[in-house]
């Protein structure tokens, strides 16, 4: 496929390690519009996929949080780290963990406002990433997911 029928690509607009919001102002569908999925993760990290931009042939490795924040995690990968995740499944540690990647968004992003908290994602969540880390207190687990004490009592769990 000639370069030159694809659009010019996103990819210089994004530091190292980045986020990209799902459906706001289009910056998701400007992105993707270059940087395709090559590879799933699969198994236990659902989340997690290499893709590279068909324009500049950057890999970028990828959390997809649409569970509490609807944001793409993005961590910029050389050629090295790009061909021990295609050849020998070698993944950078980064995002290796839902806690991890909700951690990482919410230094980075707003939590959303739940309009009903038992109508929502969270409890799940919470369970989900409590037996991956049974040493993460339930407190702690709320909080990655944006409630504090009081909505964590309201919380059916």
């Amino acid at each position: 496929m000639s370069t030159d029928a694809i659009p010019s690509c996103e990819c210089s607009r994004y530091d190292d390690f980045a986020n990209v919001p799902m459906g706001f102002d289009g910056d998701d569908e400007r992105f993707f519009a270059t940087v395709v999925r090559i590879l799933d993760h699969g198994g236990s990290q659902w989340w997690l996929y290499l893709s590279r931009c068909d324009r500049c042939r950057q890999h970028w490795m990828i959390a997809q949080d649409e569970r509490i924040f609807d944001e793409y995690l993005l961590k910029r990968l050389g050629v090295s780290e790009a061909e021990s995740i295609q050849l020998n499944r070698k993944w950078p540690t980064d995002f290796m963990r839902y806690e991890d990647v909700l951690r990482e968004l919410g230094k980075r992003c707003r939590f959303p406002i739940w309009m009903d908290l038992n109508e929502s994602p969270l409890a799940y969540t919470i369970k989900e990433i409590r037996e991956v880390n049974p040493a993460l207190s339930l407190a702690e687990a709320a909080s990655l997911v944006g409630l504090d004490r009081a909505q964590l009592a309201k919380l059916k769990y």
